[in-house]
This record gives structure tokens, C-alpha cells and sequence, in this order.
């Protein structure tokens, strides 16, 4: 699986020395799952709509796990395919991609990786040459073929709202507009709600940094301008 974290926070580079030390889960913004088959809820035992996964590892409808959770009184509840504890605000976005199912009689390619030593960062071995190695990681939209190798990628604020919330919500408003007569619409909406929040929290936190950027541009301009000013004159 791929952890989509947000971008710029903190320093990531120990994880690229150390697969063993666990990812601040607070920071995760998705988790990208590879599977050659797809998704199912446990729940409903469809594809999941708007899915969410727990820290176990376990992924449902956003809609079906809120309705779970919704049935105690408790703060958490044990997951139904493995009974550790979920808490809803541990729950993140999550994404599945299907790849080509193997069946005896296929052809598969091998292909030789390398890294270098130190580092749990692997590479296609005929591309290692040409690529620049970093500690961090890199940004989710970067158009490179070797991204799909990585255990971690970024995502400014801008790249979460496009690629994840604005996703999510497009697929819980689809599932409202079919599922609008059942008893389940009402999590759905819960769901919504709670995407439109995060949805708030994020422009809220892309305004500020525009407004520090704007701060600082000016302080730099300011200083510039003051140095033109006290130059001396021949």
C-alpha cells in the first residue's frame, strides 16, 4: 500500500531509512491499496463508495461505517472482520487500484530493482542512473514511472481537495442520488456533512498560507525598497 501524507509538515526522511518505524498517522490523507481484485465492503459487500479505511487495515462505505458506528453508544467499535477497535476519527480516505489479475498460463516480466545502501528507496534498475534520489516524498502528482515503487507521496492542500475531498464528495452525491429513498441517506448526508468540514479546514489552511506569502513578499519588497533608498549618491 501507498501513504498519501500531507506535504511539508515534518521531516519524512527517517522513513526512508527505516521502513520499520511507523508513519504519523495524523498526517495520513489517504492510503492507496493495490490489489488485483477489487475492493468490497464487508458491510454492504459492494464496491465501496467513498471508502474509508480503519488502522486496521479493514475498508468500507464511508455511508455503512458512520451506520456502524452510529449502533453503539461507546466511542469505538470492534471492526467486523477483525474486532480491533475503530474510532471515527482514525478512519482515513482510501483508494484501491485494481491491477492485471494473473491465472496460471500468463506471462509476467520480472524487473530488476536496486537502491542504494541505507535507503529502502527502489528503483528500476535501468532507470536508477537517471534519477535524483531524495529523502522526502514525492508529490502525488508528479508524472514519473517509478512512482508506483513508493511507500510514501505527498500532497499540498491544493492536491488533497482536488484528488481526494472533492472525489469523495462527487461519489457520495452520486450515492445520494441513488440511494436517496433508503434508510441509508441519512449517513450518506452525515458523510457529506463531514466532507464538506474537512473540505473547510483545508481552504481555511490554504488561505493562510497565501496571506503569509503575501506577508513575507511584502516584507521583502519593503526591505528592498529601503535598501534602494539609503544607497549612497556620488
Amino acid at each position: 500500500c501507498q501513504f498519501i501524507v500531507q506535504a511539508g509538515l515534518i521531516d519524512y526522511s527517517i522513513h526512508f531509512a527505516n521502513p520499520d518505524v511507523a508513519i504519523d498517522w495524523s498526517r495520513v490523507e489517504q492510503i492507496r491499496l493495490h490489489s488485483m481484485h477489487a475492493l468490497k465492503c464487508p458491510i454492504c459487500l459492494s464496491e465501496p463508495q467513498a471508502g474509508k479505511i480503519t488502522r486496521c487495515g479493514h475498508v468500507y462505505c464511508w455511508s455503512c461505517l458512520l451506520h456502524y458506528l452510529a449502533l453503539s453508544d461507546k466511542a469505538w467499535r470492534k471492526c467486523p472482520v477483525c474486532s480491533e477497535s475503530i474510532y471515527k476519527q482514525d478512519i482515513r480516505s482510501v483508494r484501491g487500484i485494481v491491477s492485471r489479475c494473473l491465472k496460471p498460463g500468463d506471462w509476467i516480466t520480472f524487473r530488476l530493482m536496486c537502491r542504494e545502501r541505507g535507503s529502502v528507496i527502489f528503483h528500476p534498475k535501468k532507470d536508477f542512473d537517471n534519477i535524483q534520489l531524495k529523502h522526502e516524498p514525492e508529490h502525488l502528482l508528479t508524472e514519473i514511472n517509478t512512482q508506483q515503487y513508493a511507500h510514501l507521496l505527498s500532497a499540498d492542500d491544493e492536491t488533497i481537495l482536488s484528488e481526494i475531498v472533492e472525489k469523495e464528495k462527487y461519489e457520495l452525491l452520486k450515492q445520494l442520488e441513488d440511494d436517496g429513498d433508503q434508510p441509508e441517506a441519512c449517513f450518506i448526508k452525515q458523510a457529506l456533512e463531514e466532507n464538506n468540514e474537512r473540505e473547510k479546514i483545508i481552504r481555511e489552511r490554504i488561505d493562510k498560507m497565501k496571506n503569509i506569502d503575501e506577508i513575507k513578499l511584502t516584507s521583502k519588497q519593503t526591505k528592498e525598497d529601503e535598501e534602494e533608498y539609503l544607497l549612497p549618491t556620488k
